[in-house]
């Protein structure tokens, strides 16, 4: 059976094998042997380079749970403050208040729980195929585990995150706005 191409069809075949052979030696190879009657084998396709891809976008919770914890107990504020000179009463003052607003702002927004049910300073096993993400290791290891300690954090882990989304518009990044009070 013989297939017959139409003049349209070989002047586009001709100009693709013309860009295609100025292009890409490894076709022209090919293409030359046809021309002179012997038969190249196909060449094999270079994998593609794949496009590297775009950098990870920043992860902007965090930084809303700090403008949430700034908001409810002015917890970057304290951070932020040179506490040096103060006297030991005015620090302890200002600390129970952070940290009263900031504990329940943190308990509203990431209720947390214990890692591990094994209280602090108690014996505990970690047995083999442990979340290394969830416990920690440390000291004199063996090879394998199990291996046997005690607890000295219990480690903490969100039980759920309940942050809503930013108004449209809204720059992620800030923290807090500056307040400029008009008289």
């Amino acid at each position: 059976m013989f297939i017959t191409i139409g003049l349209g069809t070989r002047i586009a075949l001709a100009f693709k094998a013309f860009f295609r052979t100025l292009s890409t030696s490894d076709f022209a190879i090919q293409v030359q042997g046809l021309l002179q009657g012997t038969s190249t084998p196909a060449i094999e396709a270079k994998p593609s380079v794949p496009t590297p891809a775009e950098p990870p976008k920043p992860v902007l919770d965090p930084l809303q749970l700090l403008a949430i914890l700034q908001r409810e107990g002015r917890l970057v504020d304290f951070l932020m403050e040179d506490i040096q000179g103060l006297p030991d009463a005015q620090i302890g003052a200002a600390v129970r208040e952070v940290h009263l607003k900031c504990r329940k702002a943190l308990q509203d927004h990431v209720p947390l729980a214990a890692v591990v049910e094994t209280a602090e300073d108690e014996k505990m096993t970690v047995v083999a195929g442990y979340d290394p993400s969830a416990i920690r290791v440390v000291g004199n290891l063996g090879s394998n585990p199990p291996y046997t300690g005690t607890v000295r954090h219990r480690g903490w882990q969100a039980k759920s995150v309940q942050l809503q989304p930013l108004p449209r518009g809204q720059n992620p990044r800030i923290i807090a706005p500056a307040e400029i009070e008009v008289s």
